[in-house]
């Protein structure tokens, strides 16, 4: 987990601008980890980006809030991602009704 932020953050000295993939790759390093805050800074810097997280990156994080237990973040993700029209895979809404 030192490493994904150590690389993200020498990405970001050295003027570099992550795509989708590295966003992707980093935030699933977090997830693994049950590393949450990493991960939803990591998010919040690509929402104010002008890069707009897509589904799968929505998925990810509402997967490493129900992880580690914070299923009302989950929720909060949850519902901005409907508001975005993106429709998240069908694991994502078990994984919320069964609380895992």
């Amino acid at each position: 987990r030192l490493w994904a932020k150590r690389f993200y953050d020498e990405m970001k000295s050295a003027g570099f601008k992550p795509d989708k993939h590295i966003f992707r790759y980093l935030l699933s390093s977090y997830r693994e980890a049950a590393e949450e805050e990493e991960a939803f800074q990591l998010f919040t810097d690509w929402r104010s980006s002008t890069c707009y997280p897509d589904k799968a990156v929505f998925e990810i994080m509402i997967e490493t809030f129900i992880k580690v237990g914070k299923h009302t973040d989950a929720e909060v993700l949850l519902q901005e991602m409907l508001g975005n029209d993106l429709v998240p895979d069908m694991n994502v809404f078990m994984l919320l009704a069964k609380g895992e």
